[in-house]
């Protein structure tokens, strides 16, 4: 696995096993940050929107809505959960466009 060292952001504590152990359950290639909590503006109360991409063949069926909570547990923060093919396939461009051009990855599955 690989890690985003610019992602150990200073705003909350990031936990590289939690994350790590959080992606190979769910089999997940890669994760990442966007949104407020990259930018200065990240309050100790805003959620953390995060992107995710599934490794190639994998559909977690309803697994998929458990993980928002788990990923709270972990964060210490609400989450707002997106995937990186749901984005893509978004009809709005402007918020597409801006979701992956912010997007931080952290995590990537080797």
């Amino acid at each position: 696995m690989l890690y985003n060292p610019n992602m150990d952001s200073q705003k909350f504590n990031i936990p590289r096993r939690k994350i790590a152990d959080f992606c190979r359950k769910y089999n997940i290639q890669k994760l990442a940050f966007f949104g407020s909590v990259l930018r200065d503006n990240s309050k100790p109360t805003s959620d953390v929107d995060i992107l995710i991409e599934f490794k190639k063949g994998y559909t977690p069926g309803l697994a998929f809505f458990a993980m928002p909570d788990e990923l709270r547990k972990i964060l210490g923060r609400n989450v707002d959960l997106l995937t990186y093919q749901g984005v893509k396939a978004s009809r709005n461009p402007i918020r597409k466009k801006a979701i992956l051009d912010s997007a931080k990855v952290f995590y990537v599955a080797r």
